[in-house]
C-alpha cells in the first residue's frame, strides 16, 4: 500500500486503524510505503499504536518522514514487540543519537527484523555502538542487512561494528552493510576490507578498493570534472586521451556522472 500525500494526524489516524485494530477485519497488507511525508513526531506516535497490533506487515518504508528522535522512539516501543516485520527503512528522520539508542533497545527484543536502514540520521559513533549492542544482546536476532550511510561515523565506530557483527563466527552476523558517505578513512577502509576478504559480507564502499592498490594508482589518471562534451561518445573520449592529451597506452576508461 502506498500513500504519498499524508498531510497530518488525520491521515495517520486512518492508517493506524487500517493496520492496527481494524473493526472491519484483520489487516492483510504486507508492504507499506509512507516515504517523503514530513509527518513529524506526533504522527509517529499515532502510527506506533497501529504497529503495536499489526501482524501482517513485512516491509515498512518510513524514510524522509521527519519523525525526530522522539517519533523514532515511539515507533521503537511498538516494534520491540513486533514479530512479523522484516524490513524497516528509517532513512533521513533526524534520528540523532537518542533515536539510535531507542533503536538499540528495540533490537534487544525484536526477533524478526532482517533489514534496517538508518542512513542520514546523524547517529555518529555513539548511536552506532548502541545499535550494535542491541543486536548482539539478542540471541534470536535475525538482522543481516544494515544501512548507516551519511551518519558522521569515524574509523573507531566502524571498527566496533565489524568486530561485533562481522568478524565473530557465532551470534548475529551481517551479510550486507551500506556505509558510504561517512568519515571512514581510506587507510582504515583497506584494512577492514582485507580482514573481510574471506568473509561473506558485502560492503558497498569496498567495491572499488582494487583501484587503490599502489601498483594501479601509479598507472592511473583521475580527471574531474570531465569536460561535458566528452562524457558520452566513445570517439570523443578516445580523442581526449589519445589526441588532446597524450596519456600513453590506455587500457581502461571509466566515466562516472553524478555527485
Amino acid at each position: 500500500m502506498r500513500n504519498t500525500q499524508l498531510v497530518g494526524l488525520k491521515d495517520a489516524l486512518l492508517i493506524q486503524y487500517a493496520i492496527g485494530q481494524n473493526p472491519v477485519g484483520n489487516c492483510l497488507t504486507t508492504s507499506l510505503v509512507l516515504a517523503k511525508n514530513a509527518m513529524g513526531k506526533e504522527a509517529a506516535k499515532v502510527l506506533a499504536v497501529g504497529l503495536q497490533f499489526n501482524k501482517s506487515l513485512l516491509n515498512l518504508d518510513l524514510s524522509h518522514c521527519n519523525f525526530g528522535s522522539s517519533g523514532v522512539s515511539s515507533l521503537c516501543t511498538s516494534l520491540a514487540q513486533n514479530s512479523t516485520l522484516k524490513s524497516l527503512n528509517l532513512y533521513r528522520n533526524i534520528c540523532d543519537v537518542n533515536g539510535a539508542r531507542a533503536i538499540g533497545e528495540c533490537l534487544k527484543k525484536n526477533c524478526s527484523l532482517e533489514f534496517l536502514d538508518i542512513g542520514h540520521n546523524r547517529i555518529r559513533q555513539t548511536g552506532l555502538k548502541a545499535i550494535c549492542d542491541g543486536i548482539t544482546a539478542n540471541p534470536k536476532s535475525k538482522m543481516t542487512q544494515l544501512g548507516v550511510r551519511a551518519n558522521f561515523i569515524n574509523d573507531d565506530g566502524f571498527t566496533y561494528l565489524f568486530e561485533k557483527l562481522v568478524f565473530p563466527k557465532t551470534g548475529a552476523h551481517l551479510t550486507q552493510i551500506f556505509l558510504k558517505a561517512n568519515f571512514l578513512s581510506e587507510y582504515h577502509k583497506i584494512a577492514l576490507a582485507q580482514k573481510t576478504s574471506d568473509i561473506k559480507c558485502f560492503v558497498d564502499d569496498f567495491q572499488y578498493l582494487d583501484l587503490l592498490v599502489k601498483e594501479k594508482l601509479d598507472r592511473t589518471i583521475w580527471i574531474s570534472p570531465m569536460p561535458s562534451d566528452h562524457n558520452t561518445m566513445v570517439s570523443t573520449i578516445n580523442s581526449f586521451f589519445s589526441e588532446l592529451y597524450d596519456c600513453g597506452f590506455v587500457t581502461d576508461v571509466r566515466v562516472r556522472s553524478g555527485k
